[in-house]
């Protein structure tokens, strides 16, 4: 437990390669979308959310990247 006054939140940083690795499967569909910058929510040829859709890809496991 940590005693920070005047601190709201902590998080962590450089944890990209994590991400990463846990989240293989949607990083793998995402080098297919459009833009190479697709947040993978309303953008137009989204390769993850037309996955999503076709049933490749589980919309929880999109949710918890998203977060």
């Amino acid at each position: 437990m940590l005693d920070s006054p005047g601190m709201r939140e902590l998080q962590i940083t450089d944890c990209e390669e994590g991400v990463l690795s846990v989240f293989s499967d949607i990083e793998e569909v995402a080098a297919m979308c459009r833009f190479k910058d697709c947040q993978h929510k309303e953008e137009p040829d989204c390769a993850v959310n037309n996955s999503v859709d076709a049933g490749k890809l589980d919309l929880r496991r999109l949710t918890s990247y998203n977060k």
